[in-house]
């Protein structure tokens, strides 16, 4: 526990700003993003067009070498430096050299980080994380102007950022490293090479590789990562005026001409993802089998148990469903889960492809599942019902639109049923008779107040009411759990945005203490607890949410209580469906199947029937049908029409069960784990535990202030207890 708050506590030092920008696959259209549209396509492309062929090429005769100087170059970091840079490019400049830094980290596609930007006098670095809103507002004017050459340096991995992260086109384009295979195609055409050729200067080329490696996200970045992120774009400029000359002299006009005239052709294409391969992830599966084998070179009778067919069927949809939800999230596959544990939950599958079977597997494991554990269902779905894709299968196209219109479907059903229609926090004031102030409340409150008479309006905009009633008590208890000034509290409104990327659209409150475990904390630890009610957009909700599953993976192993565990009447509902669902298809194809595979299916309908009969919670008329079911000798129950007839018709499933509640049905996991707690305190730990792994797992950077508050105190107490 207290190592998670000294993390948290060191991280202060050196934080990580996360990404505040409105992710396209949001489905909201984001202020930065041009449409990219058959129009605007179209708009650019006669932009490219009409540029003036023989400016292309122009040189400055009276250009001379300026050497880089460390730390001399303007970091741009606000809206109005970046808003005053581009009136000084546009009013002032013909030519502009372009570099990009961009991360991968924990991202599927990846996001822009940094941007050089020289020109012929100046150097500036554009902090692109913090100004990711304004980026396109401020810089498409500069990149679509005509009359600005933007010089970069093999720069088709560059365009495709800028129009992924901005929606930005570039017009009058030029690419030192293409040039300069064009002018000696046997020649060292690196960066690094070129500098020390023609610039004076003595870069080594390993020194320039471990920089590339960095991790751009974080902040402060140090100087010698921003010294070496400014070089390579300062040089550019020079470089370009330098091969331009050369090619010149080697080649004719028309040749240079069509030359750059087909270098701008690669502005006109638009950022999309690729469809997964699925001949190399059948590729994937044959390197981890070869290792496989390897290991198990001593063991040949576990190899001759080893289902090749089905592992690789396994290993398939997995991977494909790692793909999906890694596309979903926006994060690296090998987070959603390693590769190494798709083949060995493929090469060892639970007996019962239940979400109870996968979860004991998982738990099981020696290898890293991710955030895999937070999907069990759809493992369940992925393996059972997709159709087989082994080597043999041709590889379909991925429909973009489909899926598109299918996520947008569950986008649209989680904002109605999520996400609030109208500002959580109003910030209306509601005051004591003696003037303190006791909570902030919405105009809701403040009006069924004053309509009642229980309060009087003496404020506006936002409302502020003073009731003429002495409250009960003054809202004390959660400050002083959390050991929090009351007035220095009060005098702060909490702000509608995410608390993680700051996104002010599509919010919804997030728990950070789920109510899985929450709903069964004693009455003083339930009510008033607003301190962990966070405002979370859709994207980093999921990501949240993702990242809690997985924490109760780790407490089903430390209070040794199944992630998934369901009273009778919810494992008799269960079992009940996975019967109907299974017997849709055996009956339809048992004809067809191995017989293997049918006494496999047959056996895991008859361990599901056994959960259901005999069950004393089980509703008497429906064990009076089941006792006229066909028998075998040894007491199995026959699969046949009547059974068939049975379960086929089944339409309300909680309905077999007799029940109290719908709380028969629900998951007992939070409640079996909180039973372990044998005092508040512990409880109390749990709580401030989730908190800590909150925070270390997501990097929230907008905080309310409350937060903060609690975790100074939390340093206060930490720097006490070393002191002593």
């Amino acid at each position: 526990m207290s190592l998670l708050w000294n993390q948290l506590l060191r991280s202060k030092e050196k934080i990580e700003v996360k990404v505040q920008k409105i992710y396209r696959d949001n489905f909201r259209e984001s202020p930065n993003r041009a449409l990219n549209d058959n129009a605007e396509l179209e708009r650019i492309k006669q932009k490219i067009e009409s540029l003036d062929v023989k400016a292309l090429s122009e040189t400055d005769p009276a250009l001379i070498l300026k050497p880089f100087a460390k730390n001399e170059y303007s970091y741009i970091e606000t809206e109005e430096s970046l808003r005053s840079f581009s009136q000084e490019i546009l009013k002032n400049h013909k030519i502009i050299a372009v570099d990009i830094e961009q991360t991968n980290t924990n991202s599927y596609q990846g996001y822009n980080c940094l941007m050089q930007i020289s020109s012929v006098c100046s150097d500036y670095i554009i902090d692109t994380i913090r100004l990711d809103q304004v980026i396109a507002k401020y810089l498409r004017p500069i990149f679509e102007s005509e009359s600005i050459v933007k010089v970069f340096y093999s720069g088709a991995s560059d365009l495709q950022w800028l129009n992924r992260d901005y929606g930005i086109f570039v017009v009058n384009y030029f690419d030192i490293y293409t040039a300069s295979l064009f002018l000696d195609k046997h020649r060292d055409s690196s960066l690094v090479s070129l500098i020390n050729e023609h610039c004076d200067a003595n870069l080594d080329k390993n020194v320039k590789k471990s920089f590339q490696v960095s991790d751009w996200r974080v902040r402060p970045l140090s100087q010698e990562q921003l010294d070496y992120a400014m070089l390579d774009a300062h040089y550019l400029i020079y470089l370009r005026n330098l091969i331009l000359q050369k090619l010149k002299q080697v080649k004719t006009s028309e040749l240079l001409t069509s030359f750059i005239i087909k270098m701008q052709k690669n502005c006109i294409k638009t950022y999309e993802l690729k469809p997964l391969n699925l001949s190399g992830v059948a590729q994937q599966f044959d390197n981890e089998m070869s290792l496989y084998k390897k290991a198990l070179k001593n063991e040949p009778e576990k190899l001759q148990q080893f289902d090749k067919i089905r592992a690789k069927e396994i290993f398939l949809k997995l991977f494909q469903l790692r793909d999906q939800l890694a596309r979903q999230l926006d994060t690296n596959p090998e987070i959603v889960a390693s590769t190494k544990f798709l083949f060995m939950f493929s090469a060892n599958p639970p007996i019962e492809f239940t979400a109870t079977g996968i979860a004991e597997k998982i738990i099981s494991s020696t290898e890293n599942p991710g955030i895999l554990p937070a999907y069990l269902y759809h493992i369940v779905h992925a393996v059972e019902n997709n159709p087989s894709l082994d080597k043999e299968s041709p590889e379909k196209e991925v429909d973009n639109d489909l899926k598109a219109e299918q996520k947008l479907f569950r986008r649209q059903r989680h904002e109605e049923k999520f996400t609030l229609k109208k500002r959580l926090y109003e910030n209306c004031r509601v005051l004591a008779p003696d003037g303190e102030l006791l909570s902030y409340t919405n105009r809701k409150k403040v009006n069924w107040y004053v309509n009642k008479g229980m309060a009087v309006l003496v404020g506006e905009d936002p409302p502020i009411i003073k009731l003429n009633f002495e409250p009960s008590g003054r809202g004390t208890l959660e400050l002083s759990d959390l050991k929090i000034d009351r007035e220095e509290y009060m005098c702060h409104n909490r702000v509608n945005q995410c608390v993680i990327c700051g996104q002010q659209e599509t919010l919804s409150r997030y728990h950070v203490v789920p109510g899985l475990y929450r709903q069964h904390f004693p009455e003083k630890l339930k009510n008033h607890r607003a301190f962990d009610v966070l405002l979370m957009c859709f994207r980093c909700r999921e990501k949240a949410n993702a990242e809690a599953d997985k924490f109760k993976l780790e407490l089903t192993k430390r209070f040794d209580v199944p992630l998934i565990e369901f009273n009778k009447p919810q494992q008799i509902k269960l079992a009940a469906e996975a019967i109907q669902k299974v017997l849709s298809t055996f009956t339809k194809f048992q004809e067809s199947m191995p017989k293997d595979r049918k006494k496999k299916i047959k056996e895991d309908i008859r361990k599901n029937f056994a959960i259901i009969n005999l069950d004393p919670t089980l509703h008497p008329e429906i064990q009076k049908e089941l006792d006229k079911f066909d028998y075998k000798e040894n007491g199995e129950v026959k699969i046949n029409e009547k059974f068939n007839e049975f379960f086929g018709n089944v339409k309300n499933f909680k309905g077999l069960a007799q029940k109290n509640s719908n709380k028969d049905f629900r998951n007992m996991h939070g409640r079996l784990v909180v039973e372990k707690f044998k005092s508040i305190e512990e409880i109390k730990a749990f709580i401030d535990e989730w908190r800590a792994y909150f925070i270390s797992t997501m990097n929230p950077m907008f905080l309310p202030h409350d937060w903060n508050l609690a975790l100074r105190e939390k340093a206060k107490l930490k720097q006490k207890e070393i002191s002593e």
